[in-house]
């Protein structure tokens, strides 16, 4: 009989080198308590360092030990007591570095609840950020001496009433400690992560100090972090779910050092990178899927030679769906340069569980049937079959559970079935920032039976399709995003993956698939960047497009209505430099991209 019950991981994560804010009950058991618990054990060890490649080949290095961390985030909790009280926020619009961390921290250690955000553009506007400052109407802006002006400008014209504004790296040193406050609890409210991706109204999800506390320990336990063997090397951006569990949550309960790279250091080179990954023993660090075809396709041989990975320990590939001919790919190209065939490890994360669910301890690629697993069964097929598709598997849930469920019914599917992906764990998020009817919908939802089965009976509904098989999770999409045209049900990166492979003028990992309604139903649409590469003058954008509309049709028996190619850097990216399927069919339906008749 196949089991209908939740996955929950087999707990190999040892926890003997954790500090006693993880395990001990009450308020220590928070972010602010763990910092200085290693400031006052290990304070003069590195906590973090933030290369600068700005100008220069190679990285210039600033660090701040665990002390100077401690009392730099101290002396701006001591600022912001002062003149807030707990439970306003404060957002954050500075570029990623020392001063965005002892921000963020000393928001959290005063009370108040951070909002990680990015700087203005000087003289642009940017819709995202104004709706996240209007929705979550900070208290205090905080950013740097040198964005001073810009943001004053940016924060005037949309702000309702004067916010007050600091520049954290000018503030003066505190002379005789924090003063007293009320110290924040692990059930206290720390952190708005809005959705860098969103389209439409913000949304931003609510995280406690016991949620990230619990993302990072489980994060940690998942890639067996070690104080003392390991340092995170990381270059996501800090305002993302996943920047901010891997690139510092993570290192700060563990004890590790935590080294930062601005994303415009990988975006113009990822051998920036590279390099930093093996400067330091026992190197984690993580990335989109996107981002290790990148490392393969925007370096050269020459370029590698200098690389030098034998102690890389652990790449997380998480964030979007793992293809397995990039993962393939970028593990055999820098094998040569001392990268373990185990290092990559594919993981499912999603920002309302705090960023990790599953994580691999290696790359495992299974074929199914497209066919079956568009009509919701995942039936094994034989690996290079024309109506096979590759999935690589997620692995197993990091002290939480999961569980594939029917989202009609609320009960769980057979192993082998596809359905909605539940989670249930203490890293669930509290619900989405002022929208009480969608955390309703998403958070706490009953499972039908758990209660009398013994499982725990509230959940997250996370939107994705996946389905369990040989013990591991496959995530096969969204559920908003399946392509359905004519009664059948396409996944749209599979889709994309085909067009993009369909002609070599078309740019990897800058397609976007999508349904709009026409006159005659919901029907595909497609929308691809040219290759830089490409002259525009003598491209037949006519042969490209009917190369994907055939490669498509042959592949997954889909009409595609209408193909829009653009210019290199139009079509809408994610923090990661990918491309934003939702935003580009927001811009699309609003008639920016290309002709057809919309919704």
């Amino acid at each position: 009989m196949q089991s209908t019950s939740p996955l929950t991981a087999a707990d190999k994560d040892t926890t003997d080198d954790l500090p006693a804010a993880w395990t001990d009950d009450g308020f220590r058991d928070t972010l602010p308590a763990i910092l200085t618990t290693w400031a006052r054990g290990h304070g003069t060890d590195p906590a973090l360092t933030v290369l600068d490649h700005r100008g220069r080949p190679h990285a210039r290095t600033g660090t701040l030990n665990w002390r100077e961390l401690d009392r730099r985030t101290g002396d701006l909790a001591a600022f912001l007591r002062r003149t807030c009280v707990p439970g306003q926020r404060a957002a954050l619009l500075m570029d990623q570095g020392a001063d965005y961390v002892v921000a963020l921290l000393g928001v959290i250690r005063a009370g108040l609840i951070v909002v990680p955000l990015f700087p203005p553009v000087d003289g642009e506007r940017d819709r995202q950020l104004e709706n996240a400052i209007a929705d979550s109407a900070p208290s205090v802006i905080l950013t740097t001496a040198n964005l001073l002006f810009s943001t004053r400008s940016f924060v005037d014209g949309i702000a309702p009433s004067p916010v007050q504004l600091a520049a954290v790296d000018t503030l003066p040193p505190l002379r005789g400690g924090v003063p007293p406050g009320p110290e924040p609890g692990p059930d206290d409210l720390a952190c708005l992560q809005y959705d860098a991706d969103a389209v439409g109204r913000a949304s931003a999800v609510m995280f406690t100090q016991a949620n990230l506390v619990a993302a990072a320990r489980q994060a940690a336990g998942a890639f067996g972090v070690r104080r003392g063997r390991n340092t995170s090397v990381s270059w996501l951006p800090l305002f993302e779910h996943l920047g901010l569990l891997l690139g510092l949550l993570t290192p700060l309960v563990a004890g590790i050092r935590a080294v930062l790279l601005h994303p415009a250091a990988f975006q113009e080179n990822p051998l920036n990178w590279l390099r930093a990954l093996g400067e330091y023993p026992g190197a984690i660090g993580a990335a989109p899927n996107a981002a290790y075809g990148f490392c393969v396709s925007r370096t050269s041989v020459r370029d590698r030679a200098e690389l030098r990975l034998h102690g890389v320990d652990a790449l997380a590939d998480v964030g979007e769906p793992v293809r397995p001919e990039i993962a393939t790919r970028f593990t055999t190209t820098f094998a040569e340069y001392g990268l373990s065939q185990t290092a990559l490890r594919p993981c499912y994360g999603i920002a309302e569980a705090t960023g990790l669910v599953a994580a691999a301890d290696g790359l495992t690629e299974t074929a199914f049937y497209r066919a079956q697993l568009a009509l919701g069964r995942a039936v094994p097929a034989v690996p290079g079959d024309v109506d096979a598709v590759a999935l690589v598997a997620v692995g197993v849930p990091r002290r939480q559970q999961v569980c594939v469920v029917d989202p009609a019914t609320r009960t769980p599917v057979p192993d082998g079935s596809v359905g909605e992906i539940w989670v249930s764990g203490p890293n669930v998020a509290r619900g989405y920032w002022r929208r009480s009817e969608a955390s309703e919908e998403t958070f706490c939802v009953l499972l039908a039976g758990a209660a009398e089965a013994g499982d725990p009976c509230w959940w997250l509904r996370t939107g994705e399709l996946g389905v369990l098989s040989g013990g591991q999770l496959y995530v096969t999409g969204r559920v908003s995003e399946v392509l359905t045209v004519d009664g059948r049900s396409h996944f749209p990166q599979d889709v994309e993956a085909t067009a993009e492979s369909a002609h070599p003028a078309v740019a990897a990992h800058q397609v976007c698939a999508f349904t709009a309604r026409f006159d005659d139903g919901p029907r595909a649409v497609l929308v691809a960047e040219r290759a830089n590469w490409v002259i525009a003058e003598e491209l037949d954008e006519a042969e490209v497009a009917a190369a994907m509309r055939r490669a498509v049709a042959v592949e997954h028996g889909l009409a595609l209505r209408d193909i829009v190619l653009l210019a290199p850097g139009l079509v809408p990216r994610t923090p990661g430099g990918t491309a934003a399927r939702a935003r580009c069919r927001e811009r699309y339906l609003a008639g920016g991209l290309g002709p057809g008749q919309r919704e």
